[in-house]
């Protein structure tokens, strides 16, 4: 019994929604063009909805950017933004303002439970051709990735789960 808990929480972790982005990327004003990257995954072939959108940090709290759905439909709030390669954010244009810490989201239903999953890149935009010299290299391609785990509904389905293996088993062990 110990054996078939143990390796119910390995597939619980390993089944896990991940997101990944880079913690840090960098832009100069003028470049036509810097993305965000993000990827995500474990997510099951047979979710009812599965959703991607970019936030960005503000002092009203977080802007809604973009959001891409399962469909494939992406929806953005400005034409500068858009959703690359299902879940990277493109920003064309490149402005001073666009500086600042965005935060990727993955999230998707199985009936009724939700799982989401998220991360966060800081962006550093350089205006003149001294700063960019100084700010770091741009990372706009997978490399030094952080991820964050999926929330606590992966943690309660897998604990349901495993509950209901350990009152079966001990209803057969009498």
């Amino acid at each position: 019994m110990l054996r078939l808990f143990l390796v119910l929480v390995a597939v619980c972790l390993v089944t896990s929604l991940n997101v990944s982005v880079n913690p840090q990327q960098s832009a100069k004003v003028g470049d036509a063009s810097v993305v965000l990257y993000c990827s995500y995954t474990n997510v099951p072939d047979d979710v009812t909805s599965e959703v991607v959108e970019w936030r960005k940090k503000s002092d009203g709290g977080a802007v809604l950017l973009a959001s891409r759905f399962k469909t494939g439909l992406v929806q953005v709030n400005d034409q500068r933004f858009s959703i690359i390669n299902e879940a990277s954010l493109k920003i064309s244009d490149v402005v001073a303002e666009d500086a600042g810490e965005y935060t990727c989201t993955a999230r998707y239903a199985e009936g009724a439970d939700r799982t989401e999953s998220s991360g966060t890149t800081k962006l550093t935009v350089s205006v003149t051709s001294q700063d960019a010299t100084a700010a770091a290299e741009p990372t706009n391609k997978p490399g030094d990735q952080s991820s964050t785990p999926g929330d606590a509904s992966t943690l309660k389905y897998c604990t349901r789960l495993m509950f209901l293996l350990t009152f079966i088993s001990l209803i057969l062990s009498r």
